[in-house]
């Protein structure tokens, strides 16, 4: 690590935080003390937050009160972590019908926040503060484990359109992310020229020592390295989240580095990331990773205050896995069966398309689609699955079609209510499906 990033690591990134009243650096030296702990320790600090949180979702959350006392359930009854199966999961549906009743009644100030919507399933929720800066101190922590120290340069490749949204209004922001030694590619909409000249001049010009993003955009950042033969600054090492991770092996040897997989969401930021044996580690000291029916993923941040999200369904899949290999780590070992899932599609401008590009303009107008599927059977034609629910708005799925027609061009997209989402023959939930194999 070069003098200039220690400087930048140690001192002025996090001095610009604190003078924002931002204290995640300090979460962060907290959280980074937990990883010399054993497993033991853990475990009894996971339960000590575990009956906290229950405690104070009881006694200042409306949904969770009526809750518990419909199940004649007291807070002291959640003695041990499989206690918590005691409390019924909350699915995303009952978040949207319960949205003001799981708000704590306790003066916290509240941002709202959603889901990515990548497959299809976008909800709102709310963070207050504290929890909003342990989740990013939490996200530091994850990276710096794998030796993603701050104050090195990372480039991010990455199309959030909260993220996107604020560098082109925020002065500010863009200022911060200057600051934090980043560089962003904006790939809601993006050509391979748009790629590779970024490639070419600000990424080559920037010399990222990291690379965080989308596997499947660095993906094809890869492919044209290789095609074109680009030089390349050195790169010591790729963290991928948000999509199901392939092209691993590929994306490696081009690269000359090792890439990682981390897993989180909007919702509940760090969920797991693998270690540099490829071992995935759940976060265990910020959240409670369950695994329910057909495997799926249940959650419960440990300091979400504002709006508790107890065993919350988040929609993927995994598997504990016993590894062979001697495994000393303090957190348990998680292994990502099925994370989110989507294409990149395609426009008739010859431009690629990525699913926040359309999850953006659906958040902005506030449409009550439900869960939906899209996809995409040529240039000209689309496939659009809606899972009708009682919050399902024919007007706003109509107002969707629109927005497919303007992102891609296509002059037909046909629309199908399902009973339940179309799932691949691997299990697999892809929301936003490309059946173009080569540009038409």
């Amino acid at each position: 690590m070069s003098f200039t990033s220690k400087i930048y690591g140690n001192c002025i990134i996090p001095l610009s935080y604190y003078l924002r009243g931002d204290l995640r650096f300090w979460y962060f030296n907290q959280y980074t003390k937990n990883l010399r702990k054993s497993k033991r320790e853990i475990k009894i600090y996971q339960l000590e937050r575990l009956r906290k949180l229950v405690s104070h979702a009881y006694e200042t959350v409306p949904y969770y009160t009526e809750l518990f006392d419909k199940l004649n359930l007291k807070p002291e009854d959640i003695k041990s972590i499989s206690d918590l199966i005691k409390i019924p999961v909350l699915d995303k549906s009952t978040i949207r019908n319960n949205l003001d009743k799981l708000k704590s009644n306790k003066k916290y100030t509240l941002k709202e926040s959603s889901s990515s919507g990548s497959t299809g399933n976008r909800i709102v929720i709310f963070k207050d503060k504290r929890y909003e800066e342990i989740s990013r101190a939490v996200f530091m922590r994850n990276l710096w484990s794998v030796g993603v120290e701050p104050g090195e340069k990372v480039a991010w490749i990455w199309s959030s359109p909260i993220e996107n949204a604020k560098l082109k209004k925020n002065l500010l922001h863009r200022i911060f992310w200057h600051l934090n030694r980043r560089i962003l590619f904006n790939p809601l909409v993006y050509t391979d020229k748009q790629l590779e000249d970024w490639i070419r001049n600000d990424f080559t010009r920037f010399k990222p020592k990291y690379i965080y993003g989308y596997p499947n955009l660095i993906y094809d950042m890869a492919k044209l390295i290789k095609k074109k033969n680009i030089p390349l600054p050195h790169i010591k090492k790729i963290i991928c989240s948000a999509q199901h991770l392939e092209h691993r092996e590929f994306i490696e040897d081009v690269f000359r580095c090792k890439v990682i997989d981390q897993y989180g969401s909007r919702e509940i930021l760090s969920i797991s990331i693998e270690d540099d044996n490829y071992i995935m580690h759940s976060s265990d000291d910020f959240v409670i990773v369950e695994l329910g029916k057909d495997n799926e993923i249940i959650l419960t941040p440990l300091e979400s205050y504002g709006m508790p999200l107890m065993r919350y369904v988040i929609g993927d899949m995994g598997l504990k896995q016993n590894y062979k290999k001697q495994d000393n780590h303090p957190f348990n070992q998680f292994n990502l069966k099925i994370g989110r899932l989507f294409e990149v599609l395609r426009n008739t401008k010859g431009e690629k398309i990525t699913s926040s590009k359309i999850n953006l303009q659906i958040a902005k107008e506030k449409l009550r689609i439900g869960e939906y599927q899209i996809v995409q059977k040529s240039l000209k034609e689309v496939q659009l699955n809606v899972v009708k629910d009682a919050r399902t708005s024919g007007k706003d799925v109509a107002r969707l079609v629109q927005i497919i027609k303007q992102a891609l061009g296509s002059k037909i997209v046909v629309v199908s209510y399902l009973k339940k989402f179309p799932l691949e023959k691997s299990g697999k939930k892809i929301g936003y499906k490309c059946l173009i194999k080569e540009v038409e």
